[in-house]
């Protein structure tokens, strides 16, 4: 499940900022990350209904590539996501306060209005949806907005690291917590969803399995939900402190800072993507499950820590011409992430194309590359006439209470 509900860079409340380098550098990493999130829920589509089925048939190049998903995406995409929300938090804050211009009003409509994005999406699309998570979490920040970055730095840590650390060692002590609805349940609860949207036609039954769906994620797995949630907001409180800091802005005076995240946060938390992985492919490291679980956990911010510190250093060195060609695609992140969900459920469902349990690992990945290529096209496309995707201008629409100018300034999508 992932969620793109970053704000974006060029959406503040002091109007649109041009597509500047530095600009175009974070759009960048939100385009490669929706890539991620992209494939993770385009498998997560079909897995979650008929993994056994898919595996089974599974030739030596699909496990590779069921591997790497889980290695190096499966939850590492939607974190590197959690910490641009954050930079584009604290941009918005900036830009606000350098205004003179109001925030906290205008930041709790635009989260109300990512909570009923988030609503429609989960009960008549795609039932893996988490922007309302996302509103609801984003919405705590303006707690934090007025902390010092020694305070932010440290209760960030504490919530991606302490509170994964603290639930593991509470689950060896006393063991796992009990959901409040068992794994038998939760599997009739997922064998009458695939019923309902294997029928031929879109109408009730396809919006009562995804709010059934919904209630079983959440039900049969609450208090690791529960962490995830808090380790979503201490991803946003450190984007909010990259964005004071600049880090994101300026790649060059932050080098050095981002080689040692790079050389730390990666092979760490590789690792401990790799034990979670090894776990779920059946092998016993002789762990207890709480530490499994804690391992896979802690890999994912130390992943997305790395991911974007990695990304960044290339797209600055080396790497304009990705610059230019992904950022479209970043600046329209929430068309797009709403619009692969779409694509996803109409190959898959029975009132589209019908072809759940029918593609392999491989094609599955492939028909999301084959999604995120469509889209970013679109997005060059879309953009060479209009200022914002079409939901990034309704979310401002109804975020202000008045239409900006849709049609865009010419000079609008020149990156230096």
């Amino acid at each position: 499940m992932s969620a793109i509900a970053a704000p974006s860079l060029l959406d503040s409340p002091a109007g649109p900022l041009p597509l500047t380098g530095r600009v175009a550098m974070v759009d960048t990493l939100r385009a490669l990350a929706l890539f991620g999130v992209i494939v993770m829920n385009v498998v997560s589509m079909v897995m979650m209904f008929m993994g056994d089925t898919v595996m089974a048939r599974a030739v030596p190049a699909d496990m590779v590539v069921g591997v790497s998903d889980l290695v190096l995406l499966q939850g590492k995409a939607r974190s590197c996501f959690a910490l641009l929300f954050g930079v584009g938090f604290g941009v918005m804050l900036q830009r606000a306060g350098s205004a003179g211009t109001g925030f906290d009003a205008f930041f709790l409509r635009r989260m109300a209005v990512l909570l009923v994005f988030g609503l429609f999406n989960q009960v008549f699309l795609f039932w893996g949806d988490i922007l309302a998570l996302y509103a609801v979490v984003g919405a705590c920040l303006l707690l934090v907005r007025d902390w010092s970055d020694r305070r932010l730095l440290i209760g960030a840590t504490l919530l991606v690291v302490g509170v994964p650390l603290l639930h593991g060692l509470l689950e060896l002590v006393f063991g796992a917590l009990p959901a409040p609805m068992g794994e038998d349940r939760a599997d009739a609860v997922i064998a009458a969803a695939l019923q309902a949207l294997q029928q031929p036609h879109y109408g009730p039954q396809v919006m009562a399995a995804n709010v059934s769906l919904l209630r079983m994620i959440w039900a049969s797995d609450m208090a690791y939900k529960l962490v995830y949630m808090l380790g979503v907001l201490g991803l946003f409180m450190l984007g909010l402190l990259i964005a004071r800091r600049g880090i994101l802005f300026d790649i060059a005076s932050h080098r050095p800072l981002l080689r040692r995240v790079v050389w730390v946060a990666l092979p760490v938390g590789l690792v401990l993507s790799v034990l979670r992985a090894g776990f779920a492919g059946g092998w016993d490291p002789g762990m207890p499950w709480a530490a499994i679980v804690t391992a896979a956990y802690l890999g994912l911010p130390l992943m997305a820590l790395g991911y974007v510190a990695a990304f960044a250093l290339l797209l600055q060195l080396r790497a304009q011409w990705l610059v230019r060609l992904l950022a479209p695609a970043g600046r329209m992140a929430l068309t797009n992430y709403l619009a692969s969900g779409v694509l996803g459920t109409l190959a898959y469902h029975g009132y589209g194309l019908g072809l759940m349990g029918q593609l392999s690992m491989a094609q599955m990945n492939l028909l999301a590359v084959a999604i995120f290529a469509a889209l970013l096209a679109f997005s060059h496309a879309w953009l060479r006439w209009f200022r914002y995707g079409p939901v990034e201008w309704l979310w401002r629409t109804l975020s202000y209470g008045r239409a900006p100018t849709m049609w865009r300034d010419p000079g609008a999508l020149k990156t230096p």
